[in-house]
């Protein structure tokens, strides 16, 4: 896992120089969005397991 976050970013801070304002705005909305569902996808999952 940690190793394509690596990757991820590093391909991040390559494209980020080219990008318009506009798409920096737009990806910055859409990394945020993905972080949040995979930090409420894991808090869930956590969750179902202490219970169950």
């Amino acid at each position: 896992m940690k190793i394509i976050i690596d990757a991820v970013s590093e391909l991040a801070k390559i494209s980020w120089n080219k990008l318009k304002p506009t798409e920096k705005a737009l990806l910055a909305a859409t990394s945020a969005t993905l972080i949040l569902a995979v930090v409420s996808y894991g808090m869930s999952s956590h969750q179902q397991k202490r219970n169950g």
